[in-house]
């Protein structure tokens, strides 16, 4: 590893850190725009060689009171990972990230810098800058918290603000990582893997790989770093934990349902579950912030279980209670054992409880939540190439309210009694069994990858026997992906004329539908394109209309004012989409566009840092053709996110003429299609436009 001298800022390399005498002061931080890198540290040791200047002088302020303060208390040496670390290097980098728990961990002391509060700052106070600290909302953090024996937190005057010892409490409230773990009451490896999982949870990275990687020391597991890979570094992480964990509560995320919730649902359908495969169907999670939800605890490592399962706890629950048997007699399965797991090419091989029983399928997790022990449904893949010999199940089941509405559910509890097991009010048993399920998408040879993209797509044109392409960018896809958003598209059953696309957040329950197609009418020609947007939230999804059903008044896209854009929805879910030629092909394709609107995903925009620009403020194959480029375009300013509109206006059948010429439309009118339109509006050529007249 890499150190700085603190007296003058140097760099020198240590063979190990049991190599470094008197150890070694490390600093926690947050990155700000322009940090000084290893090259940097480099060049000013140069040029002070020839100036016989101090380098400490020259570097940055950060690093400069950082050498200062580990020097007043004694430390010649520190690691900073801004300049520490030759990311030049691909194998450094990676020796760095697989070693960077450890070399917090054997620091003598950990500084923490909090840039966002200051001297005077009462920590504890509500909403105080300490707990509002960018400091506990980034992934890398947490380990750097976690690690060390001693954190010591300073403002960002260099001034010390408290220990973590200290601070445990408020820490806790703050970060959700137990104040035993903080206090050193407790190693945080006693905990589940949900558990861990959890404090990872709300908190982000700015490269998607880094929230895999940020969190191999926590977990205790070494893997080379891809930058590139994107999500699949998480799915790569649960691998790795997977191979030397029996730990199950690490799939013990997403929707739960109780059994007295159970008696709202009127029937559950399996290959309803499967139509569309997202991720919540799969055994491992996309990313940690699906453990947000309430933790599961492993009931085989628990000192005080809600049953006891194992010999061990059997002696400890007799030693606490005189009248209980030492041991138990009946065991639940049959006979002791515990999971098993085994990572192929077909799937993650799974030794568990399972039962069959009223149509569900469960595997007993050997778990425990709310005073509960919990099961995973499971259902079988409906895929014809897969091996008749051995079954891949993917992970939910859809469950029916009785409104007709339907959710899609992955964990159920099973009661507090682990040898009378309960499912739909009926005593059932389980019995161990190996079966293969289906890890993630595309990770599996009998599995059908869920689409990543939606292609172009081809609609009839009618009479004419020309076609129409609706297309949407790969990079609009890809931040609706990084939204959490799962894409799927699916065509009218009776012609080429409709597609529905489709965006799931299943673990947040939200969905978007896009219906797009054509309207023959009785007009000679081509037919007009129409489109429509529709955002049902998880309790309203029954209110989504036939996809091949449509307005002509309304939905027709040239009938719209001047932009081919309209907006839908609500104040707190609304979707603008716009329409605009692309310059590849200006005559058979249109590009569509769509920017996320109302105080729920303007909220879910700013959670994950992304930008969704509205479509005049393109510049690219969605920009205007040329006829529509005006200075006028550059000089109208935009309107803001949270000029959404009010749930008022989108609650009439009627569309609204707002005083900026937006006009909003009920998009989950379920009314009569209106007659077919025999005229249709179009622009006048040569029409400049306003920011108002795109956006609309």
């Amino acid at each position: 590893m890499w150190l700085l001298s603190t007296s003058r800022a140097e760099l020198r390399f240590f063979a190990a850190t049991a190599a470094v005498t008197g150890g070694y002061a490390i600093l926690s931080h947050t990155w700000s725009s322009h940090e000084d890198s290893f090259q940097d540290i480099r060049l000013i040791e140069e040029r002070c060689k020839l100036t016989s200047e101090n380098p400490r002088d020259l570097v940055s302020p950060k690093i400069r009171h950082c050498c200062l303060v580990a020097e007043s208390h004694g430390y010649s040496w520190l690691w900073i990972d801004s300049c520490c670390i030759d990311k030049t290097s691909s194998s450094e980098l990676t020796e760095a990230l697989n070693s960077m728990f450890r070399w917090y961990s054997q620091a003598e002391v950990c500084y923490a810098l909090l840039e966002d509060v200051s001297s005077a700052c009462v920590l504890d106070a509500p909403d105080s800058d300490f707990r509002r600290s960018r400091y506990h909302t980034r992934g890398w953090t947490l380990q750097e918290l976690i690690a060390p024996q001693l954190v010591i937190f300073f403002s960002r005057e260099w001034q010390q603000l408290g220990v973590k010892s200290e601070l445990g409490g408020l820490l806790e409230e703050v970060t959700g990582v137990s104040r035993k773990v903080l206090t050193g009451e407790s190693h945080f490896s006693k905990y589940s893997l949900a558990v861990r999982m959890s404090w990872a949870s709300g908190r982000s990275t700015t490269r998607l790989e880094d929230e895999a990687y940020c969190l191999m020391g926590l977990f205790g597991v070494n893997m080379p770093a891809l930058y590139g890979e994107g999500r699949q570094a998480f799915q790569r992480l649960q691998c790795e934990i997977v191979k030397q964990s029996v730990d199950t509560s690490l799939f013990a995320w997403g929707k739960t349902v109780s059994q007295v919730d159970l008696r709202n649902y009127t029937s559950h359908h399996t290959n309803r579950a499967a139509n569309c495969l997202n991720d919540v169907q799969y055994l491992f999670a996309p990313s940690p912030s699906s453990f947000q939800a309430g933790c599961a605890y492993y009931t085989p490592r628990l000192k005080k279980p809600l049953q006891p399962y194992l010999a061990w706890q059997w002696k400890k629950a007799a030693k606490r209670n005189r009248n209980r048997h030492a041991q138990n007699v009946e065991h639940p399965f049959g006979y002791p054992a515990l999971p098993r797991f085994t990572i192929t090419n077909y799937g993650v091989k799974c030794h568990f409880p399972i039962i069959e029983a009223d149509g569900f399928v469960v595997a007993v997790l050997l778990c425990e939540k709310g005073g509960e022990h919990l099961g995973l449904l499971l259902h079988k893949s409906r895929n014809p190439f897969q091996d008749p010999s051995r079954p891949l199940y993917f992970v939910s089941d859809s469950l029916q309210r009785k409104d007709g509405t339907r959710e899609r559910v992955r964990m159920i509890s099973l009661g507090k009694d682990m040898e009378n097991l309960q499912l739909n009010g009926q005593i059932v048993a389980a019995e161990w069994r190996t079966i293969y399920i289906a890890q993630s998408p595309g990770n599996t040879l009998a599995s059908s990858p869920a689409p990543s993209s939606v292609p172009t797509i081809m609609v009839d044109r009618g009479r004419a026997t020309t076609t129409m392409a609706f297309h949407i960018p790969q990079w609009l896809l890809a931040r609706f992906s990084a939204l959490g958003f799962h894409s799927t598209y699916s065509r009218s059953d009776d012609s080429s004329s409709t597609t529905r696309v489709r965006f799931h957040n299943w673990e947040r329950g939200e969905h978007i539908y896009v219906d797009m197609g054509t309207c023959n009418g009785q007009q000679p020609g081509p037919a007009s394109c129409w489109a429509r947007v529709v955002t049902p939230h998880a309790d309203g999804r029954s209110n989504v209309p036939q996809a091949d059903v449509h307005q002509c008044g309304e939905h027709h896209i040239d009938a719209w004012s001047p932009g081919r854009s309209r907006l839908f929805g609500d104040s707190e879910r609304a979707v603008r989409i716009s329409f605009a030629p692309s310059k590849l092909d200006p005559a058979g394709t249109l590009l569509v566009h769509l920017e996320l609107l109302g105080t729920v995903f303007v909220e879910m925009l700013a959670r994950a840092k992304i930008t969704i620009p509205p479509a005049c403020e393109l510049r690219g194959p969605l920009a205007p053709p040329p006829a529509m480029e005006s200075s006028t375009l550059l000089n109208t300013p935009t309107m803001s996110p949270l000029e959404a509109p009010s749930k008022s206006h989108v609650e009439s059948n009627h569309a609204v003429e707002c005083p900026t010429g937006v006009v909003l439309q009920d998009a989950d009118s379920d009314g009569a299609p209106e007659s077919v339109c025999t005229t249709r509006r179009r622009r006048t050529p040569g029409l400049a436009l306003s920011i108002q007249d795109m956006l609309c």
